[in-house]
């Protein structure tokens, strides 16, 4: 027969078998997965980030020493879409040996993070063509920054103003172009090219526009007939039809 004592021991055994509690060094391990998890999707997110500013804030972080009994591991459900950058909530699902889910938490997590952005050092007037000397690059935080800002100095360098450019301005996509061909108003040589006939006329231009463009040109001669045509070069424009 087994002893009164021996069973007890047996049980006691058995329980701890079955309902591991977290240690304060998996609740560190976890923790530090975690906090690796959250920093590599900010990475990948957010290439221009410096690395080294990158700050990770868990606001509620009393919820590791509240792992449910029997939590051998944890999920954390981060979304490929996700942009973590700011305040976020996030699902912890705590896991079994088996990898069900036993329990899910809610992790409130902030995050910070230092990035190159370029900004205007005077103000742009419209269509300038932009220099190095018209741009100062800055470490910011990101957080609430344009998110079509330019993200490297070759997208900026030697494109032109699309609009007037305050002072201190972050250089955004949509306030930069690359320079056109030809310019609305600049007179060049319109090329007319039908079965047996080749015919070169002066014309307007209608439209800004770069190589292969269609633009809008308006024949110089007496008639002034509004025509389309192909940007061939910066002095020419191949007729393709008129407008009406």
């Amino acid at each position: 027969m087994i002893s009164l004592g021996k069973l007890l021991l047996f049980s006691c055994v058995v329980c701890c078998f079955f309902n591991p509690v977290y240690g304060v060094e998996d609740t560190i391990d976890i923790q530090r997965n975690v906090y690796q998890r959250i920093r590599d999707k900010l990475i990948v997110d957010y290439p221009e980030l410096i690395p080294k500013t990158i700050q990770i804030v868990i606001k509620n972080k009393g919820i590791f020493d509240e792992l449910p009994i029997g939590t051998v591991d944890i999920y954390l459900d981060i979304s490929p879409k996700a942009r973590l950058l700011g305040t976020t909530i996030l699902n912890m699902n705590c896991l079994d040996t088996y990898d069900d889910i036993i329990k899910v938490k809610r992790l409130s997590v902030r995050t910070d993070g230092m990035g190159k952005l370029f900004k205007s050092t005077h103000l742009i007037k419209k269509y300038v063509v932009i220099k190095e000397a018209d741009v100062e690059i800055v470490r910011e935080s990101i957080i609430s920054k344009p998110v079509n800002r330019v993200k490297n100095i070759e997208e900026l360098i030697g494109k032109e103003s699309r609009f007037v450019i305050p002072k201190g301005a972050i250089f955004t996509k949509p306030l930069i172009r690359l320079v056109p061909d030809v310019k609305n108003g600049s007179i060049v040589n319109l090329m007319i090219v039908k079965p047996g006939i080749r015919l070169n006329i002066q014309g307007k231009v209608l439209d800004d526009g770069r190589k292969g463009d269609i633009v809008r040109v308006q024949s110089l001669m007496t008639n002034k007939k509004l025509l389309k045509g192909e940007i061939v070069d910066s002095q020419n424009i191949r007729v393709i039809s008129s407008t009406y």
